[in-house]
């Protein structure tokens, strides 16, 4: 039977092959190789987060685009409209975080924008007038 080795030097791996299968052997990696590598991955993180803070309304804006094909200024229009409160409850979002947009999962059309407990309660819901319905008429009934 006849095997062969093949080494990646990048991730510290060993690849064992034969003619039916292969299977990877990891190789130990040393003390100095750790610190290394945590060192690189907290420098990423802190890139990231540097990133982050100074560009956040360019990144709401890309995220609103990719998830429901709007613009922030859209959304800021919207969260006008509704003078910056949840159109379900009409408060302002207890976390401290901006109000979630709300739309339909089947037409991908927005329909508002929601706090986070009524966003919450809408997915719980399954977006099913008639379950809420329901649930209100068993709320009242024990009120």
């Amino acid at each position: 039977m006849m095997f062969w080795m093949y080494t990646s030097s990048c991730k510290n791996n060993e690849w064992w092959v034969t003619p039916e299968h292969f299977w990877r052997k990891k190789k130990k990696v040393s003390e100095d190789g750790k610190k290394e590598y945590n060192l690189k991955s907290e420098y990423k993180k802190a890139v990231s987060k540097s990133y982050r803070d100074r560009n956040k309304e360019q990144i709401k804006s890309k995220d609103l685009y990719k998830k429901y094909k709007i613009t922030l200024d859209d959304y800021n229009v919207i969260l006008k409209s509704q003078r910056e409160v949840c159109a379900m409850c009409k408060k302002h979002c207890i976390s401290g975080k901006s109000l979630a947009v709300d739309h339909c999962h089947k037409t991908k059309i927005v329909r508002g924008l929601l706090c986070c407990n009524c966003n919450r309660a809408i997915g719980l819901l399954k977006d099913s007038p008639n379950i809420f319905d329901m649930g209100s008429t068993y709320l009242k009934k024990y009120t």
